[in-house]
């Protein structure tokens, strides 16, 4: 809907399930009342809304997308969406959150997305129902505060977060499966992997070229997949191993690391041209077996020819 405030004079459309707002949109006029059964609103590509404002009326509100809003400094009353599941905000330059703010904790999915002058994020202890959080291209976010507080993350991606730093003394949430670092360039340490988080199976670690230590490692006891690119001042422990449930190991372009991956029969490569070491071992198993079968087929038409002489 382009022209968005005609939305005061609008009758009520209890039945609508959907909304998308875009274009020019009038923060003094914009009103939901009449939607109390919307289900999933975009609002996007808005360049003079700067607050906007929820009072409880969109009670059966589950998806709710905000982006390209470039003078949005403020939403109030997301606490206030008590049935909303999944929050994007994407493109808003200017948009920051209070110490009084709270996010909804029906949440399940969170994702923020070029928000540049967000500088925190409100992660209150009540967002035990958040299973996923995408969090790129902040360069303002410093400490991500009550991280350890998500007592459901499974999924966690940060990237793009140049001031990023996670306090040591704030351990990672024990539900995580996968946990994904990139382009965190100040981050220089993390968190220890303590032995609680057995349930994490996929840590990928890219581009974060001040970190100097990851330790806990060997706690990780279902570590199926471990990605380490271009962290050139990371450097492992040589008694660090890599416990026995790790299937795919990538080192790329860390030259602190070389010692290690020898000394533990991990493959290390300046580019990305190369296997994984088990399907390296499983192809050249392969073409063992292609040579014995081809030695074989040589074998039976040079006996085939022996018998056409006698």
């Amino acid at each position: 809907m382009q022209d968005v405030e005609m939305l005061c004079s609008m009758p009520t459309f209890s039945s609508l399930k959907s909304l998308d707002l875009q274009g020019k949109v009038n923060d003094k006029l914009l009103s939901f009342t009449s939607f109390q059964n919307l289900h999933s609103l975009e609002i996007s590509w808005s360049e003079n809304l700067t607050i906007l404002q929820f009072h409880g009326e969109l009670h059966a509100l589950k998806n709710l997308d905000i982006g390209d809003c470039p003078e949005l400094t403020t939403v109030l009353g997301l606490q206030e969406l008590m049935s909303l599941e999944k929050l994007e905000m994407r493109a808003l330059a200017k948009l920051q959150f209070s110490p009084g703010d709270w996010l909804p904790s029906t949440l399940h999915s969170l994702k923020v997305v070029s928000c540049i002058d967000l500088s925190r994020l409100p992660l209150h202890h009540h967002l035990s129902a958040l299973k996923e959080m995408l969090i790129t291209n902040r360069p303002q976010l410093g400490d991500l505060e009550g991280l350890q507080n998500l007592s459901s993350i499974e999924n966690l991606q940060i990237s793009a977060c140049e001031k990023l730093f996670l306090p040591l003394d704030e351990a990672l949430p024990s539900t995580l499966k996968s946990f994904k670092l990139d382009g965190c360039h100040n981050l220089k340490s993390i968190p220890v992997f303590h032995d609680k988080l057995s349930e994490l199976n996929e840590l990928v670690i890219e581009n974060c070229e001040r970190l100097t230590s990851v330790a806990g490692l060997h706690n990780l006891t279902s570590l199926e997949t471990l990605e380490i690119r271009n962290c050139r001042d990371l450097q492992l422990s040589p008694n660090e191993a890599l416990p026995s449930t790790t299937l795919e190991v990538k080192i790329v372009d860390c030259p602190g690391l070389i010692d290690w991956c020898e000394s533990h029969g991990v493959k290390h490569s300046e580019t990305e041209d190369f296997e994984i070491a088990e399907l390296d071992e499983y192809n050249s198993v392969g073409e063992e077996e292609q040579a014995e079968e081809e030695d074989e087929e040589k074998k039976w038409h040079e006996q085939g020819t022996d018998i056409e002489n006698e």
